[in-house]
């Protein structure tokens, strides 16, 4: 009996074995897999897309020291953005409403509007007034064309990702802004340029 005890406890203590042994495989096979998968992912996020590394070929030197976008949508080298049906004129601009966005949250963005005023006593020829009153919160359309500005006239389009991440760095009045609206919605930001 003594050896058939042994026998079955041999056969057994084999089997468990082989049975840990295959899982400890499978469960190394599925994390090298995994870790193969997180690699490959990681490798493809932080490879450019060749319009954003065109762009950044071009003007990588004016993001030197600071925030840069992640991936470039569209650019203008004629100091104009365009929308779906071609370039803006300076008539879209005027139906336009121009603030500093103030908060950004969950596709909304919080705008303060302000008026430009021309004005030939200022040494830049203008001046920025509070229209008064709160900031508004807008909801952003989710095809919303979202224009910053490289320097004084190159317009480069970003995902709205990109605008999210721009503002948990920035001062909310570091940048004033175009927008316009459709069915309560902003269907597009362009900054305006300061001089």
């Amino acid at each position: 009996m003594n050896h058939n005890w042994r026998k079955k406890a041999g056969l057994i203590l084999l089997t468990a074995a082989t049975i840990l042994a295959f899982s400890l495989a499978g469960c190394g096979k599925t994390s090298r897999d995994s870790k193969d998968a997180i690699n490959k992912s990681k490798k493809g996020s932080l490879q450019q897309d060749a319009l954003t590394e065109e762009f950044f070929k071009k003007y990588g030197d004016y993001f030197e020291n600071g925030w840069k976008p992640d991936r470039i949508l569209n650019y203008s080298e004629t100091g104009e953005f365009v929308n779906e049906d071609g370039k803006f004129t300076d008539e879209d601009l005027q139906n336009c409403k121009l603030g500093y966005i103030q908060k950004i949250t969950d596709h909304s963005v919080e705008i303060k509007e302000v008026d430009w005023i021309l004005d030939e006593k200022e040494p830049n020829g203008f001046r920025v007034e509070d229209k008064g009153g709160n900031a508004v919160s807008y909801s952003v359309d989710k095809g919303c064309k979202i224009w910053f500005l490289a320097g004084s006239d190159i317009f480069y389009e970003v995902p709205y990702k990109d605008l999210e991440r721009y503002y948990k760095d920035h001062d909310v009045e570091s940048k004033l802004w175009y927008f316009s609206m459709e069915d309560d919605k902003i269907t597009f930001l362009a900054e305006q340029y300061i001089p």
